[in-house]
């Protein structure tokens, strides 16, 4: 239940008032939690923009909440799109008043907002929205469609960039994209100045608050994206996101990473394996190709075979389409 809600001046506040709760926990605990933007507990939990507890999410570029967001008692918060899910009864579950944050650290005034185009590459900051990225004239087309995917409009006016990567569901909208372009992410935290490192690093073990995603430049490469969902404005059950140099039919230093058959989206080395360097062949013969290396459980979604049928389409469709997609900048 949450008690107090705080709006600090900048970062460097928002992670001091983060790493107090921390040390709160810690003392009460029995010291299992670890301080300094890159905290621990009970060897689970991670903490800074990106935090997750009980196998839960992180949320806003920062907020966290329910089993997902909570860090000692405390939760960043931002858009909160995940923040209203999670507290919902169909959601929330078995988890009781303990369970969410005592303390929310509004840092959605914080956080940098917007698209801009720079040395390093395509910077985008934490606390921008996903229809703000959908309606940039800087947003590539596969950057357009990952934020499209974002279920609806009204959803997409609050959810925010830093909060998608940070929750880092199975079939998070931006999380394919952005690992397959190799991008990067900024944070504040751990230490007196930002740090910049790779965002598939910073995923296995997320520290300090989320400033800025950097997507390096195009270098000649293009970039697809593909979802799969229920309904138009639901959830997505399966992401997948490509990037290669396109010569012809040939698919040139392939990278393909895939959401919605693990817990987070992950690069398919096997599946690159299959069409890296050779021309792609027809729809069919590519599905039949990918099917064998999926796999899923029997859930209200959908049975196995049809989890792994419709996955091999997806993939086979986003690979389809990088022949005919626009180099990137």
């Amino acid at each position: 239940m949450v008690k107090e809600y705080v709006r600090p001046k900048d970062a460097a506040e928002a992670v001091a008032l983060m790493e107090q709760a921390l040390a709160k926990r810690a003392a009460t605990s029995g010291g299992a939690a670890t301080i300094g933007g890159a905290a621990t507990i009970g060897g689970a939990a991670t903490i800074g923009g990106a935090a997750t507890i009980g196998g839960a999410a992180t949320i806003g570029g920062a907020a966290t909440i329910g089993g997902a967001a909570t860090i000692g008692g405390a939760a960043w918060l931002a858009g909160g799109t995940a923040l209203l899910s999670t507290a919902s009864p169909s959601v929330a579950g078995n988890r009781t008043a303990a369970d969410f944050p005592e303390l929310l650290i509004d840092v959605g005034r914080i956080l940098p907002r917007g698209l801009n185009q720079t040395a390093a590459g395509l910077v985008i900051g934490a606390g921008t929205t996903f229809q703000e990225v959908l309606e940039s004239p800087l947003a590539f087309s596969a950057l357009q469609a990952s934020a499209r995917s974002m279920a609806n409009r009204n959803i997409r006016n609050r959810a925010t960039v830093g909060g998608n990567l940070a929750f880092n569901k199975s079939c998070a909208s931006l999380v394919p994209l952005c690992l397959a372009l190799d991008a990067a992410v900024e944070c504040a935290g751990g230490g007196p100045a930002n740090q910049t490192l790779p965002l598939a690093k910073w995923l296995i073990k997320p520290a300090g608050l989320l400033l800025n995603l950097i997507l390096p430049a195009g270098g000649g490469r293009s970039a697809a994206f593909a979802r799969s969902s229920r309904t138009a404005c639901d959830v997505s059950t399966a992401t997948v996101a490509a990037v290669a140099t396109v010569k012809g039919r040939r698919l040139l230093e392939l990278c393909l990473v895939v959401g919605g058959f693990s817990l987070h989206a992950l690069r398919r080395l096997d599946i690159e394996a299959l069409f890296d360097g050779r021309d792609l062949d027809d729809l069919a013969a590519t599905e039949a190709a990918i099917r064998p290396l999926l796999s899923a459980i029997d859930d209200q979604r959908g049975s196995s075979a049809f989890k792994r049928q419709q996955g091999a389409a997806l993939v086979a469709d986003c690979l389809q389409a990088l022949l005919s997609a626009e180099v990137l900048p």
